[in-house]
């Protein structure tokens, strides 16, 4: 049975207030995704646009109706390294959560392979996304989530304490989001 909680107030009070409590002890990455496609991590002035909300009568488009937030989230920072993983299911509200940050293709993509592609935001490279619950496609991955298709190299990140949708959103948003893309490119130290 799923439950939903809805509060009455901005993003930028319930953003603080959810945020640690949820990821203890780890750094978050809250993004926006805007009608036009586009994401970029919330700042005070995205965060600005996300307590307006949606207009009341809807406007001739424009550049800035494209610019109108669409959803919004708060990830962890995946954990680097490799260990022996621990599989579970998908959770459904978590590729609920993935859906909506999907363009029309990574939505294809993901529904049929678990797998899509992302564009790195930083160096333009392009990734595939493998969910960790198609172990036959992660098999042509080195069995890595994430998978540089431009160098042919597989990158060892992981959060295996949520559901795979959310991973797979995390590391989508990582790579995707400007300034984001070295952390999950780097290598841990041993």
């Amino acid at each position: 049975m799923e439950q939903q909680l809805l509060l009455s107030a901005p993003i930028s009070k319930v953003q603080k207030a959810l945020e640690k409590p949820m990821k203890p002890g780890r750094d978050c990455l809250s993004v926006v995704r805007y009608k036009n496609g586009s994401i970029e991590e919330l700042t005070e002035k995205t965060i600005g646009l996300m307590d307006m909300g949606p207009p009341k009568e809807e406007p001739e488009p424009s550049p800035e109706r494209d610019r109108e937030p669409i959803a919004a989230v708060t990830v962890a920072q995946p954990t680097r390294g490799c260990p022996a993983p621990d599989f579970e299911a998908a959770e459904i509200r978590a590729n609920g959560v993935l859906r909506a940050f999907l363009d029309p293709d990574q939505l294809r993509d993901f529904q049929s392979d678990q797998a899509f592609i992302q564009r790195g935001a930083d160096t333009g490279h392009t990734y595939i996304i493998t969910s960790r619950n198609a172990p036959d496609a992660l098999k042509l991955r080195s069995y890595r989530s994430l998978y540089d298709l431009t160098e042919r190299r597989a990158y060892c990140v992981h959060d295996w304490t949520i559901p795979a949708g959310e991973e797979m959103l995390t590391l989508a948003l990582f790579v995707g989001t400007p300034g984001n893309e070295s952390y999950v490119r780097a290598i841990p130290d041993a």
